[in-house]
């Protein structure tokens, strides 16, 4: 019985042993994952459907319109120098949009006004009606900003008159811009030859900004 003991003794003690080294190996591959998880870099999400591109944000939107800006409008009703006085106001609207670097800035169809600089009515067949014409206001997104724009001129009378007369107030004023008007005869013999010039919805009139526009 006494030589048995020891034998017993190492079997117990070698059993404890691999029951130990069984339970190192066992834990190994979970060391290894936490590890693998750990290292894992932030980029490896798949990507987000719903970002935001920051490529557009960084594109600065345009908001200012600089002097020299062409606005090209249409009256809402008819101007004509037998009615029209220095300082009447006229409506109108963009006949076509206002584009900067390929981004409108202003649409077709926007609000313009104006105002009559100086008028006056045909008194004879030497001495035709004619209109002076600037633009004061431009509404943008119910937004209406003051302008200052070169001034039309147009005169009546016939063709050859009012080719020399618009040639004249080209060279008069050089941020002028002018339109062949259209010429109507007064009532009766004696007035027949009386020439006013009438401007009408029909009729593109061009104008230029003569200082820049902030539109913020």
């Amino acid at each position: 019985m006494r030589k048995r003991f020891p034998i017993c003794r190492i079997a117990v003690i070698a059993c404890v042993g691999l029951t130990l080294s069984c339970g190192r190996q066992t834990e190994l591959p979970a060391t290894d994952t936490t590890k693998s998880e750990a290292q894992k870099l932030p980029f490896d999400h798949p990507p987000q459907s719903a970002g935001i591109s920051p490529s557009r944000s960084l594109i600065p939107s345009l908001t200012r319109l600089p002097e020299g800006t062409p606005l090209t409008i249409c009256l809402q009703r008819d101007l004509s120098s037998a009615s029209a006085t220095p300082g009447d106001s006229f409506a109108a609207t963009l006949d076509a949009p206002i584009v900067i670097d390929g981004q409108t800035l202003v649409p077709r169809g926007a609000a313009v006004s104006g105002r009559v600089l100086d008028a006056r009515h045909s008194t004879g067949p030497r001495d035709p009606g004619y209109l002076r014409l600037a633009l004061v206001t431009l509404t943008v997104s119910q937004r209406t900003f003051p302008i200052e724009t070169s001034s039309l001129f147009a005169k009546g009378g016939s063709r050859e008159e009012r080719n020399s007369a618009m040639s004249g107030a080209g060279a008069d004023h050089g941020k002028g811009a002018m339109a062949g008007p259209t010429t109507s005869a007064a009532a009766g013999p004696a007035a027949a030859a009386q020439k006013e010039v009438v401007l009408g919805p029909e009729r593109r009139l061009s104008f230029r900004l003569a200082q820049n526009l902030d539109l913020q």
